[in-house]
């Protein structure tokens, strides 16, 4: 595919984009996360242990990163799903109370013994492991695309086993197709400003952290539930 028709290609569907953009919630292995997707698509797996267990409190483990920019997404991208979480579950213990809690017991939560010691003091036994999936930004001098790929999964003290997970990658672009000179230099102002925007990147962390964290099944117990039953 030559620059010219790459570059039709995008702003035709985003033009197609604006019109008719949906979120769609499917299996594993159905998504469709290209950058000239048609529909945001969330991919979601739940089993039927999940339904059994009462998950009533979870612990949002570090975030796996592999480059120092990348961990910076990352930290923005755990503070968002402890933050939609609290909407889903009755108790959400952040990466601020987690590094503390961490500490003052001398634990490594990435050891699964340690991890059994923490659930055992803190009551806490569920766990929410995020990880990167996809997501390659894309700088094409006129049009530019940011893209946040996660997966986040909760799983018991094993970490062996997900009862839930779900993955997405949120993107958004700026720029467009040069059709004239004037265009060309608000193309290319509007695509370099876009990439050099860093709040993008928190942004694209709450788009990424709610729309995963909206397939999850709500389990929050508030204090007055007592008084219903």
């Amino acid at each position: 595919m030559t620059y010219t028709t790459t570059l039709l290609t995008i702003t035709a569907s985003s033009l197609l984009l604006s019109a008719c953009l949906t979120t769609q919630y499917v299996s594993y292995g159905k998504g469709d996360n290209s950058a000239v997707s048609l529909n945001r698509t969330v991919e979601v797996e739940i089993t039927d242990d999940f339904y059994r267990d009462n998950i009533d409190c979870v612990t949002v483990l570090p975030a796996s990163s592999d480059s120092k920019e990348n961990l910076a997404k990352q930290l923005a991208v755990e503070d968002a799903v402890a933050r939609h979480l609290q909407m889903k579950v009755t108790e959400v213990i952040d990466r601020r109370d987690r590094n503390a809690l961490t500490r003052q017991l001398a634990l490594d939560l990435s050891q699964e013994k340690d991890r059994e010691r923490y659930a055992n003091i803190t009551k806490c036994r569920y766990f929410a492991l995020i990880q990167p999936w996809g997501g390659d930004d894309n700088y094409l001098v006129f049009w530019t695309r940011k893209a946040l790929g996660v997966e986040v999964a909760i799983t018991g003290t094993m970490g062996d086993v997900a009862l839930w997970k779900a993955r997405h990658v949120a993107d958004r672009s700026n720029g467009g197709l040069p059709l004239s000179p004037v265009g060309a230099v608000m193309s290319l102002f509007e695509a370099s400003s876009f990439a050099a925007d860093d709040d993008i990147s928190l942004s694209l962390a709450d788009d990424v952290a709610r729309r995963i964290v909206a397939t999850l099944p709500d389990m929050r117990q508030t204090r007055f539930s007592a008084l219903l039953h």
